[in-house]
């Protein structure tokens, strides 16, 4: 007699600092998923979402090859392919301070969706300075004298998805009371140096800021200095968060709007070798499509 092993697909979502819960009650999910309850918030920074995947009966039934995780109106995904025994998971990094739709989807033969479920998920910005979770990403920050909002850039290396192999940068700001992101953008520091990019921003805690944020190649870069109409500072490079994390670390500087244009500014990249890198008015340096084409 042929017999035929059936592999059990479910899903778990939690924070990140969550462990998965022996007996937890699962729900009925998309095309026969079975899924543990999506948390409606996550602790921000920094903002990890963690999607633990087993596959069932009921999804194979249906011929479920992978289950792909992705937020709505980013380029923030992640597919889990099917395979038996213990549970895998996809991290996905939101963006501080706001409200995120994320989908699951049960994918078929050739990437075919089909169903998915769609749920609301907040970054929760807590006042104070809260003890960073074990494994949490490295991020750089910066703060206007005398200003309550801090500002703060996420470096995010891609394994998989359309911008594998690039490095991203989330930017947030937030204060105890508020909060929100300032999107995602990529560069690819295995051709490029560093990349950088310079935004307007609405200050949570009031005012207008200028935000020049990127990241810079931690193998080739020894040093960025920025300049200024108040001088030039050494921009602090966050450290790699792990050996496969990629070679990116973030750098971050806020201005007043009201005395500080993105034309006053001059970045300068040190490498290692002596030679030095120089970008006037830095608003878009080396930034990537998800394709790897410039921008």
């Amino acid at each position: 007699m042929l017999r035929l092993a059936i592999l059990t697909f479910s899903i778990l979502a939690l924070p990140a600092a969550a462990a998965p819960a022996e007996g937890a009650a699962l729900r009925k999910g998309p095309a026969g998923l079975r899924m543990a309850k999506m948390p409606a918030t996550v602790q921000c920074p920094p903002g990890r979402l963690v999607v633990l995947v087993r596959f069932t009966g009921a999804s194979a039934r249906r011929d479920v090859r992978a289950a792909r995780v992705d937020v709505r109106g980013t380029d923030l995904r992640k597919t889990i392919k099917a395979r038996r025994g213990k549970l895998r998971r996809a991290t996905l990094k939101l963006p501080c301070g706001v409200t995120s739709k994320v989908r699951i989807a049960a994918i078929g033969r050739r990437g075919r969706t089909l169903a998915r479920k769609t749920f609301t998920v907040s970054t929760r910005v807590q006042s104070g300075n809260p003890a960073p979770e074990p494994g949490a990403p490295p991020t750089v920050e910066a703060r206007l004298p005398g200003s309550s909002t801090t500002w703060t850039a996420l470096v995010d290396y891609r394994r998989s998805g359309t911008r594998e192999g690039q490095t991203c940068i989330q930017v947030s700001a937030t204060t105890p009371e508020h909060g929100f992101g300032l999107g995602t953008f990529c560069g690819l520091l295995t051709e490029d140096a560093y990349f950088v990019k310079t935004q307007s921003a609405d200050d949570p805690g009031g005012g207008k800021r200028l935000v020049l944020a990127g990241a810079a190649n931690l193998d080739t870069v020894a040093s960025v200095a920025l300049t200024s109409p108040t001088g030039t500072q050494q921009l602090a490079l966050s450290p790699p968060e792990d050996a496969t994390s990629g070679p990116g670390g973030a750098f971050i500087a806020v201005f007043d709007s009201a005395t500080t244009t993105v034309e006053q500014l001059t970045l300068v990249v040190t490498l290692k070798n002596g030679t030095t890198q120089t970008s006037s008015s830095p608003r878009s340096v080396n930034l990537r499509r998800a394709d790897g084409q410039r921008l």
